[in-house]
């Protein structure tokens, strides 16, 4: 088995020598935000609607017995036991893939978009899917008395799920789904006694699944750096300012800037990932965005106007004088006067 990065996995120093990942399009993908907490350990990953994806794990040697329980939104879909090894050197991978819908059919693990309605008689209300949709999860429990070829493995019948859109969690992008059913082997189950009772496991590995832009808008990962564009040359920028249109003033512009940014949201309803929540999200930040730099121009242009006002204006005053000298005679007859300007400061 290939060395795993440190960056994709999960491990705990109660459990030493296993690992678990989630691997996307059968890629391990990354984990961000790992924490840890006593018997819990958790990260955030990305998911990609319409991917598959798998839940591996790997151990080295233990006398101990353990059963495996992988959940998908708060619903168990698979189970497994990991018997004990005491010769095996290198380490022992599972992976679980697909929910077994009937002794011969699976269904294989996708994320899809999430499914929401108003209707009060279609949503989800069960509070284990409530609480568990966004994550995927596997819990460890220590098992002894081993009891193979005891009958049928049970199957999982997976109905869809539907958020009410009010609800909280609906602010998720993503949810699991389930794909179209493909043949498997049957297999024969194994009886065992847990040591650990089921509703607190060893240790809970738990893998909270959000679209990038759910992750960037949570400051979970950084945003991608927007693609640089090379510099237009002269002659093709200069010929390009001089095509651009004037642009509107005023409440024109801002109605010009509103239904930009709508035509642009709409034509992305099937973008990967984007809810009416993230549309409405970069709406609001676009024109913040404007709406700063719109000010920023007027406030500029304001102060242009008051340096102005604060210039004196040149003030002169026109005398008339007669032709044949100064004074107060009254020799000069009228409209045969010259004009002497003087400048007042």
């Amino acid at each position: 088995m290939a060395e795993q990065d440190a960056s994709t996995i999960l491990s705990s120093p109660l459990l030493p020598g296993f690992e678990c990942w989630i691997s996307v399009n059968d890629q391990p993908t990354p984990v961000y935000a790992v924490s840890s907490a006593g018997r819990k350990v958790a990260c955030f990953i990305e998911s990609v609607e319409g991917a598959p994806f798998k839940v591996q794990f790997s151990r080295l040697q233990s006398p101990q017995a353990y059963s495996a329980h992988v959940y998908l939104d708060g619903r168990r879909v698979h189970g497994m036991i990991l018997e004990p090894s005491f010769t095996s050197v290198e380490p022992r991978m599972s992976t679980v893939a697909a929910t077994r819908v009937s002794p011969t059919e699976e269904r294989p693990f996708l994320f899809n978009k999430l499914a929401q309605t108003d209707d009060e008689d279609l949503a989800c209300y069960d509070e284990a899917v409530v609480r568990g949709i966004g994550t995927v999860q596997l819990n460890l429990f220590r098992v002894a008395n081993l009891r193979r070829n005891q009958g049928e493995v049970p199957c999982h019948d997976m109905p869809n799920v539907i958020m009410h859109e009010q609800s909280k969690k609906a602010q998720l992008s993503h949810q699991t789904a389930y794909g179209p059913p493909q043949a498997t082997t049957p297999i024969r189950a194994t009886r065992v006694d847990y040591v650990d009772p089921l509703d607190d496991p060893m240790i809970t590995f738990t893998f909270s699944y959000r679209s990038r832009i759910l992750l960037e808008l949570q400051d979970i990962i950084p945003p991608l750096p927007a693609p640089a564009s090379p510099s237009p040359a002269p002659a093709a920028a200069s010929a390009s300012a001089s095509a651009t249109p004037p642009v509107a003033s005023g409440s024109g512009a801002k109605r010009s800037a509103d239904l930009t940014i709508n035509s642009d949201s709409d034509s992305d309803d099937n973008a990967d990932g984007l809810t009416e929540l993230e549309r409405l999200r970069a709406r609001v930040a676009e024109l913040e965005r404007r709406e700063r730099i719109k000010k920023e121009s007027g406030v500029k242009e304001e102060r242009g106007i008051e340096m102005e006002k604060d210039v004196k204006p040149s003030l002169k005053r026109v005398k008339r004088e007669g032709e044949g000298g100064s004074g107060s005679g009254g020799s000069a007859k009228k409209g045969k006067g010259k004009m002497e300007v003087i400048e007042l400061d």
